[in-house]
């Protein structure tokens, strides 16, 4: 029952991002064209509109990503808050302290690999723009 629980606030948490930004987009560049007749101010082809406010992959990705990162770095301030509250209240009991040691040390790789998947992509992104400064 307990890890049912917490696989569904897992589930929330993960889902948010798209369901707060679902009206505005998630930031974009600003750049919206109107090629296609639309009065919105979308980018149209051929009477089909872009919904999303993105001009390429690479913008939505790095979207994705910040909102990811706003959604989760919180988060993962949470569970060291956490972590410390198992050493606190450990008591010298070697089996809690192993607990918030692991615990401790599962959210600090989430958070490298949180950090890492963002200069990852920054670097990716910077590559491909790089070669092609046109790319959509």
């Amino acid at each position: 029952m307990k890890k049912n629980i917490i696989l569904c606030l897992y589930i929330i948490f993960l889902l948010s991002p798209f369901f707060v930004y679902a009206q505005g987009g998630l930031g974009g560049s600003g750049t919206i064209y109107n090629s296609g007749g639309s009065s919105s101010g979308q980018l149209c082809v051929g009477g089909l509109c872009n919904p999303l406010h993105y001009n390429s992959i690479l913008d939505l990705a790095g979207a994705l990503i910040a909102a990811a990162i706003k959604v989760l770095l919180p988060i993962a301030v949470l569970f060291l808050v956490y972590a410390g509250f198992l050493y606190a209240t450990a008591g010298g009991d070697k089996g809690k302290l192993e607990t918030a040691k692991s615990v401790f040390l599962y959210t600090v790789l989430g958070i490298a690999l949180l950090l890492g998947a963002r200069i990852l992509g920054d670097v990716i992104f910077n590559t491909i723009r790089t070669i092609n400064p046109n790319i959509l």
